[in-house]
């Protein structure tokens, strides 16, 4: 299973961006990765299938956010992903 980001780079606090795992056995669950931890205010909303990830306007340039996204099999496969403001 891959997690895809859109769009693809960098992304700007306040706009967010969208996560998508491919492969895998939909409904995903997405979670804010244990370690390293994230930066205060980041929300995860999803759909299952996709979900929008953002974090405060005031978050400082080159803040990494990590995510983590399970599947429904059992046991459940998992992806990270890491993505940084711009």
């Amino acid at each position: 299973m891959q997690v895809t980001k859109t769009p693809p780079g960098s992304f700007t606090p306040g706009l967010g961006y969208v996560a998508t795992p491919t492969g895998g056995t939909p409904p995903y669950t997405f979670v804010a990765a244990p370690a390293p931890p994230n930066p205060p205010g980041v929300t995860i909303s999803s759909n299952g299938m996709s979900a929008e990830i953002d974090c405060p306007p005031n978050t400082p340039p080159r803040t990494t956010i990590h995510v983590t996204v399970y599947d429904s099999s059992q046991p459940p496969v998992s992806a990270s992903a890491s993505h940084t403001t711009r």
